[in-house]
């Protein structure tokens, strides 16, 4: 049960610094500086760039921030849970959550909510994640998403 749990995620943990350490190596060996920015993926062009840290936005009442992270891919064919992101998500690991409750877009097996994604690799839509900055990042959780530019592009007004 909850050892088996543990070190699954222990194990996953462990398999997505080593993803972190490889993306940073490879964008190294690239000649890029570490921010890397998002092309223009269909009519949702969005711009969020690899490393960046972002807030997410709860699904249904998207002014409510729901978790911090870190976006750790941008491309469509990257495969999370077993279904590629496309064009509307990106990758992310969550690494603070602030509403425990609020549900995933995509389940992943038993990790269902928001409380069971802490330190766990996920996709999040782009138009519910805005660029944290420092400021930001210390009051998200009073800071509404809407009309902020960053990840955003627009507000969903």
């Amino acid at each position: 049960g909850e050892i088996w749990a543990r070190q699954q995620a222990e194990n996953e943990n462990r398999t997505l610094k080593q993803r972190i350490a490889e993306l940073e190596e490879e964008r190294k060996a690239q000649g890029r500086t570490n921010v890397e920015v998002l092309s223009q993926h269909g009519s949702n062009s969005r711009q969020c760039a690899v490393g960046k840290d972002v807030i997410l936005f709860t699904i249904l009442r998207s002014e409510l921030p729901a978790a911090r992270g870190k976006v750790i891919s941008i491309n469509p064919n990257t495969m999370v849970g077993g279904q590629p992101l496309g064009n509307e998500y990106c990758e992310l690991v969550v690494n603070v959550v602030m509403k425990r409750d609020a549900m995933l877009p995509r389940s992943y097996g038993d990790m269902k909510t928001m409380a069971s994604a802490l330190k766990m690799s996920i996709a999040w839509p782009y138009n519910k994640i805005k660029e944290c900055m420092k400021k930001e990042c210390k009051k998200a959780s009073t800071t509404p998403l809407k009309g902020i530019a960053g990840c955003v592009g627009q507000s969903l007004t």
